[in-house]
């Protein structure tokens, strides 16, 4: 019985490890999606504002800021 239980208890450790390095990858790959983005709408000439549907400024460009 030790031993089944052993091995459930390495299975699962095993499950947390990829899902933790998982977590990770998907972490950094919005942190340089967002890092993009910022560039792109920080230095962009024209000015950018994004609102909700309840006309609320969820973000703006420093050229919109003439606007």
């Amino acid at each position: 019985m030790a031993g089944a239980i052993g091995e459930r208890k390495e299975h699962a450790d095993v499950l947390l490890a990829n899902q933790t390095v998982q977590a990770a990858l998907a972490r950094d790959d919005a942190q340089r999606t967002a890092a993009r983005y910022r560039a792109v709408v920080d230095n962009a000439a024209e000015g950018m504002i994004t609102i909700t549907q309840a006309e609320t400024i969820m973000s703006f460009n420093l050229a919109a800021e003439s606007i």
